[in-house]
């Protein structure tokens, strides 16, 4: 019995100085990430909500795809009787620090008096959009049109490769679950899938994060891997589309940004092998004469996300690209 008690109060002991250590970790995240983030977008939550809430787009969180998730459209309209667009993109479509009529989804209605359906979300990407096309539930809303979709529009920035090889991300505080992240096994997509509860503390994210900062790392090698993976990403989300809506178009717009170093992210042949499979990618530098700038009026207060100007500027160029 007494061994009995002296395990019992090893293990005891063990647990209290871990959690002491995670807390610490998490008090030293939180000092990170109010320095770094001064619009804290994404405010940390206390530290018990770590442990035992939910928090953050992780696998469990997104497999119902609740409405409440999503930027809902307010062009959104009976009146609207050309056929929807649907979007797809991060925090750059979502429409971060904007409001609702501010964001390219609205614009985007308003300009083809049609209903736009914002699937984008803020810190996601490429993997993302598979993983909702995957799910027959996401096609309820939109089979409700009265015709299918003619466009699907992918609003991409270079930082959605990094997504794509990141546990953590955009920081340890943004959620508490495994993430939706995907590996190409045999050829075939295949979700990854960890335990949830590892990622409730801060010392284990701490790992994750040092293993991803070694796979983020722009070699020849994990810039392959990246390439490998969007590209195959891209190309199922595609075809899952198009057993729903065989005609539907499926376009890439280039969300180009000067003296962006996430570009090295990229591969100098990505885009010409997605042209090929029929992707039609579409550079914001070419409908708007330039590239767009960080910290300028092209951006919104924290100098990053698209601004109202930027989604004026390009928008009507994007409706007369495509004839909407």
């Amino acid at each position: 019995m007494k061994k009995i008690y002296s395990i019992l109060i090893i293990i005891l002991f063990c647990l209290m100085m871990f959690f002491a250590f995670d807390y610490l970790q998490y008090k030293k995240d939180c000092k990170t990430y109010i320095t770094l983030d001064k619009y804290n977008l994404n405010p940390p939550r206390k530290y018990s909500n770590y442990l035992f809430g939910n928090i953050g787009y992780t696998i469990s969180s997104l497999k119902y795809l609740s409405k409440k998730n999503f930027r809902k459209n307010f062009a959104n309209s009976d009146d609207n009787k050309k056929p929807p667009i649907i979007l797809f993109g991060c925090s750059f479509t979502y429409g971060t620090m904007l409001e609702d009529n501010q964001t390219f989804s609205y614009k985007l209605s308003k300009l083809t008096k049609r209903n736009v359906y914002n699937y984008a979300l803020e810190a996601c990407g490429i993997q993302h959009m598979y993983y909702f096309l995957s799910n027959k539930k996401f096609y309820k809303n939109i089979s409700s049109a009265s015709y299918p979709p003619p466009y699907v529009i992918y609003v991409y920035i270079p930082s959605h490769l990094q997504r794509l090889t990141s546990n953590i991300f955009p920081n340890s505080l943004s959620s508490n679950g495994c993430i939706v992240l995907y590996t190409l096994k045999d050829n075939n997509l295949k979700l990854k899938k960890m335990p949830s509860f590892l990622f409730r503390s801060f010392l284990i994210k701490k790992i994750f994060y040092l293993i991803d900062k070694k796979n983020n790392k722009m070699t020849i090698e994990n810039n392959y891997k990246k390439f490998i993976l969007a590209n195959e990403l891209f190309l199922q989300s595609k075809k899952q589309l198009e057993k729903r809506y065989p005609n539907i178009k499926f376009v890439i717009l280039k969300y180009n940004v000067e003296n962006n170093w996430e570009d090295g992210y990229e591969m100098p042949f990505m885009w010409d092998v997605l042209k090929k499979e029929g992707f039609i990618v579409i550079d914001s530098k070419d409908l708007i004469g330039r590239k767009f700038k960080y910290n300028s009026e092209d951006s919104v207060q924290d100098g990053y996300h698209p601004s109202e100007k930027a989604w004026d500027l390009l928008v009507p160029k994007l409706v007369k690209k495509l004839n909407l």
